[in-house]
């Protein structure tokens, strides 16, 4: 779907957009070309090595993190607003009816230093 919909973009858009699916550690250099970095971890949350290099990689403007675990979401979280990100929106998807697991989708944008 991500080929499907880039194709539908302006080239000028689309040249600009990389899906890529793998392990964390196998893709954090990937965080020193973006502006925006989506990211879907397991229950648990994020990596520690993440946060390190998202620390790093001032290119990042933008965090768009889906959460499955509220616990790790609320870790998550605080370390990534003391870390200089603000919450812009937070949005709760219940993709499976009759059970009372709720998806988050939070938006984080850097701080902007001045």
């Amino acid at each position: 779907y991500f080929n499907r919909s880039r194709a539908q973009l302006p080239s000028s858009v689309a040249s600009r957009l990389t899906f890529v699916s793998a392990a964390t550690q196998n893709t954090l250099s990937l965080l020193n070309h973006a502006t925006t970095a989506i990211v879907d971890p397991p229950r648990k949350g994020l990596e520690s090595d993440f946060f390190l290099a998202l620390k790093a990689a001032s290119s990042v403007e933008q965090l768009l993190y889906v959460s499955c675990g509220w616990e790790a979401f609320q870790r998550d979280c605080q370390k990534l607003c003391a870390e200089g990100w603000n919450i812009q929106s937070v949005d709760g998807y219940h993709f499976f009816p009759g059970s009372n697991h709720v998806e988050l989708l939070a938006c984080f944008q850097r701080k902007v230093s001045s």
